[in-house]
């Protein structure tokens, strides 16, 4: 019997059925689990939420009502079960993914990113058209929605193809991504995108000027290409012109613009193919930024490398890490997010951390500008989900409310008077926001 660790979390993001039997030990705990096999028909009907242990944390879900069961590689999200996070920051939009499995959007629309067919910006949420089954959404200048069905949805921008159906033209309202199946996580990164399919293998599509498509002909990708060299992979993250990849076995992978060291091999030669990050073992999570990348290890502990011109990698100088570098004072975290120039960590008890650039608020602490290195707890908050975006900074928080802070440009935090948000504002007229927390 194939003996496999698994990292990250228990929750599949593809809705799969029974096949072959497998072992492994997680935690010190013995559990059997099913090979994962694509059915749609699986989707029908509702009832039991599955569990699994990760790292001795059990962890059980469904979404919407549908059950869902991991795969052997294909699991996405932070450890302890904290799960995607069900709304995503883009560039200057917002994204919420709903209990029903439904998409609402709001704030700048100039290339169709609120996906209702018309290109004007609205500062209160509208829902997306023709999304009603989707388990996990990302942002950036595009959106991507994963379907429970395992296919792929994109629009807004797509001068660099990233939204994969195989043009270069824009979308405001979402378009099929070509030759996609059986996905189980989305990554959306400044103007490219990364799939992660059951069986562990990637896909990326869109801008490849520095490789971030994991490909050595440096020429945009309208649809999607498999990144060569990478199997067994549990989770992705897309940067700003970069690429992370989580591996089972718990290390890090990394390719693309390496400016400053963004990928985290003790260079800053650019890759086309995926390289190891440097010093990292034993990780649950990742998370790319604009220019600095975050990682979760199981104990709990949380490293950073890439740019640090403001502090987002906890470190009081602004000079880049090429290799990871522990952010000694944070302990017993449970997830992790990458900002554009700032950072966001949850710890176990629901306190929201955060450092780096302060020019928008986005660090929640009702200062001035002033940027900081040291993490220090957003006031007022307990989360079970977090996402750091450009300028901005969003929880799901315990009470089930979105709570978003920082830039508020075109309204995407909700506010007509488009000033910056102090702290922690809920977010009106949503429907029930889809949660994937665990029960502990």
């Amino acid at each position: 019997m194939k003996q496999t660790r698994i990292v990250g979390s228990a929750l599949a993001l593809g809705l799969i059925v029974s096949a072959a039997p497998y072992a492994w030990a997680d935690g010190g705990t013995n559990m059997t689990v099913t090979q994962a096999a694509y059915s749609p028909q699986s989707v029908e009907g509702a009832g039991q939420a599955v569990t699994a242990s990760v790292y001795g944390s059990a962890v059980s879900g469904s979404v919407y009502g549908v059950p869902v069961a991991r795969t052997i590689y294909g699991v996405t999200g932070e450890v302890y079960g904290n799960g995607s996070p069900a709304f995503a920051l883009g560039s200057s939009h917002t994204l919420a993914l709903a209990a029903d499995g439904s998409v609402w959007a709001w704030g700048f629309n100039g290339s169709g990113e609120l996906g209702d067919g018309t290109r004007e910006h609205r500062t209160a949420p509208g829902k997306v058209a023709a999304l009603n089954r989707v388990v996990q959404v990302a942002a950036g200048n595009h959106n991507l929605a994963l379907n429970g069905d395992g296919t792929v949805w994109s629009w807004g921008y797509n001068a660099n193809g990233q939204l994969g159906d195989g043009t270069a033209t824009l979308r405001n309202t979402p378009v099929q991504v070509s030759g996609l199946r059986e996905i189980v996580q989305v990554a959306t990164g400044f103007t490219h995108s990364l799939a992660l399919q059951a069986d562990g293998t990637v896909w990326a599509w869109g801008t490849n000027g520095h490789g971030e498509a994991g490909l050595a002909d440096f020429s945009d990708k309208l649809a999607p290409v498999a990144v060569p060299g990478l199997s067994e992979v549990v989770a992705v993250s897309a940067g700003g012109w970069y690429s992370l990849a989580l591996k089972s076995d718990g290390t890090v992978w990394a390719w693309g613009w390496n400016k400053d060291g963004y990928l985290g091999d003790g260079t800053t030669i650019d890759r086309s193919a995926p390289v190891q990050v440097a010093a990292l073992s034993g990780i649950t999570a990742i998370s790319a930024g604009l220019d600095h990348s975050l990682a979760l290890q199981a104990d709990g502990t949380v490293w950073a490398w890439g740019g640090n011109a403001f502090g987002q990698l906890g470190e009081a100088t602004d000079a880049g890490r090429s290799v990871p570098g522990r952010i000694a004072s944070i302990q017993h975290a449970t997830a992790v997010s990458a900002g554009s120039k700032h950072s966001l960590a949850l710890l176990e008890n629901g306190t929201v951390l955060s450092w780096g650039m302060n020019d928008n608020k986005q660090l929640g602490n009702g200062l001035a500008d002033t940027s900081r290195s040291a993490p220090t707890a957003v006031a007022g908050i307990q989360a079970t989900q977090i996402a750091a975006g450009w300028g901005s900074s969003g929880v799901l928080a315990a009470d089930g409310t979105l709570r978003l802070w920082g830039l508020n440009s075109y309204g995407k935090l909700g506010k007509p008077d488009k000033a910056p948000v102090l702290a922690p504002e809920s977010i009106q007229g949503l429907p029930a926001i889809q949660s994937r927390q665990a029960k502990e």
